[in-house]
């Protein structure tokens, strides 16, 4: 993890997009966390916690992927 925000959790990249503040950074919404239901994005994942994504869309506006990690999970039923 590069930082844990409120909004959702930068990811460093093996090999990544360029980012203009963070270079090869990935980036997942709080709803692409979990299919779970959470407060905070510390309760799903942790910094420096090697995870695996799904990538979703390159924003080019933003100079980061956009990734998923529920998208790699079974659907909660």
């Amino acid at each position: 993890m590069a930082a844990i925000e409120s909004f959702g959790v930068f990811v460093a990249l093996d090999d990544g997009p360029k980012h203009p503040v963070f270079p090869g950074v990935g980036f997942i919404t709080m709803p692409e966390l979990s299919w779970r239901s959470f407060e905070d994005p510390s309760e799903i994942v942790s910094m420096g916690e090697r995870i695996t994504c799904e990538v979703l869309t390159f924003d080019t506006t933003n100079g980061e992927a956009r990734l998923s990690l529920r998208a790699t999970q079974p659907a909660s039923t």
